[in-house]
């Protein structure tokens, strides 16, 4: 993530490396990677409006999902984010358009100015992680193709 540390949202900080957000003078509330994803993607594109097709594109990637699980981490986001007075949204469904993040983030890095970040290497981070999660489920599966060709083989020399 190149220097990220965090961004914030009004009053709550968010920990991408981490799946954290931490209200002010609340202790930090552990989220499930993906709703965190959703959020880091809604950051990359203030003010704009996202389709959920493009949300679900680019946090799933190739992986088909159900139009449930976008509605979940929305929710999740929402239940966890609440704006300054509690019935201000932080995130507005658009209709008929997409999801749209209605409080501007400051992002933070390390040795760098908010105003010089931008969260295009939060992207890369979430892209990579993908790419490693991806190719950890290949590996049990060589595991076993490898031990199908060693029974075979074994198996026609026994002939």
């Amino acid at each position: 993530m190149d220097g990220i540390d965090f961004f914030t949202l009004g009053k709550y900080r968010v920990n991408p490396r981490n799946f954290t957000i931490q209200c002010e003078n609340q202790d930090a509330i552990l989220l499930q990677p993906k709703p965190i994803e959703v959020l880091v993607y809604l950051v990359s594109q203030h003010p704009r409006i996202v389709s959920r097709q493009e949300l679900t594109d680019k946090v799933w990637g190739n992986v088909c999902v159900g139009e449930r699980a976008l509605s979940n981490d929305i929710y999740h986001l929402r239940a966890n984010l609440k704006g300054a007075d509690d019935n201000e949204a932080i995130i507005s469904t658009i209709r008929y358009k997409g999801y749209q993040l209605l409080v501007e983030p400051k992002i933070t890095r390390k040795q760098l100015k908010a105003s010089e970040a931008d969260t295009s290497n939060l992207l890369t981070f979430f892209n990579q992680r993908r790419l490693q999660q991806k190719t950890m489920l290949f590996v049990p599966v060589l595991l076993m193709l490898s031990q199908v060709i060693i029974t075979v083989v074994k198996a026609g020399r026994n002939f």
